[in-house]
């Protein structure tokens, strides 16, 4: 791929590191990605850099970004090449508004899977938000959704404990609070997974329906649920878990936590139905 990729001048993001662009490979015609490395943040960004063609690397799953080749430019800076994901992020879904429940419990299913699939890498991605969750536009169209952006994934030795040390990263809207004390484990995860649930059931960030609220954030979370929006008790008990303050109480084992609260949603959608 390094040598068969052609000229990319048209940048479709902007990560922490690296800008991306729209290129081509030239064995085949397809569409790629390219991440480039932003040589202004120097050296110890680099080590991030490095990181996430590493976790990309690890890991082979339908629900997760594919990356086909990396290597250097001839100015010397350090690039990975992804496939290109046609679509648009959930980000853009959600300026429209919410989504109905069962096409939020099939895109939460997915992602749990990817994420679970991660975690038995023994990588946390720490900064799931809708800006890195792409709802793929191919056949059939908004189906599918593709985890993406691995610049602050944690790659962690499986002997270390479940709260090993790493580098602070992510989107601070998003992130768990111990992510914020450069800590993160799979719970992690499954703390912003829940924060993004929440955005696309109602359309509104938890930021903007619980300002100020922290470990309290649960029982908001189980008030608003019981009195504005349908979705049962044991779904807004689900959500309400994932939110909690410590990492040691919230549910253990993202795919098993996706699946039962998607259940859930796929339920209230069903009996929401005329």
């Amino acid at each position: 791929m390094p040598n068969n990729s052609e000229s990319y001048s048209q940048a479709i993001a902007r990560g922490g590191f690296g800008t991306v662009f729209a290129a081509r490979d030239l064995a085949d015609g397809s569409r790629c990605a390219v991440k480039l490395f932003r040589e202004e943040f120097g050296n110890p960004s680099r080590g991030a850099f490095d990181q996430e063609m590493r976790a990309l690397e690890l890991i082979a799953h339908p629900n997760v970004v594919r990356t086909v080749g990396h290597g250097i430019t001839p100015q010397g800076s350090e690039f990975i090449a992804m496939e290109f994901v046609e679509g648009e992020t959930l980000r853009a879904v959600l300026r429209k508004g919410g989504v109905r429940l069962d096409v939020c419990a099939s895109w939460l299913r997915q992602i749990g899977a990817a994420l679970a699939a991660i975690h038995a890498h023994h990588i946390c991605h720490g900064d799931i938000k809708p800006d890195n969750l792409m709802i793929r536009s191919a056949a059939p169209p908004g189906r599918e959704v593709v985890v993406i952006d691995f610049s602050v994934a944690i790659i962690k030795n499986p002997d270390q404990s479940v709260l090993g040390l790493s580098r602070p990263g992510g989107t601070i809207q998003y992130l768990a609070p111990e992510q914020a004390l450069g800590y993160a484990a799979p719970e992690s995860d499954i703390y912003s997974l829940a924060k993004v649930v929440i955005e696309m059931i109602t359309g509104k960030s938890v930021s903007d329906l619980f300002p100020m609220a922290s470990t309290e954030l649960p029982e908001r979370v189980r008030e608003h649920f019981a009195a504005c929006v349908p979705i049962g008790q044991k779904a807004s008990e689900l959500l309400a878990s994932a939110l909690e303050f410590d990492p040691t109480r919230r549910p253990k084992g993202i795919g098993p936590f996706a699946e039962a609260l998607a259940d859930e949603l796929a339920g209230a959608q069903a009996e929401s139905r005329p």
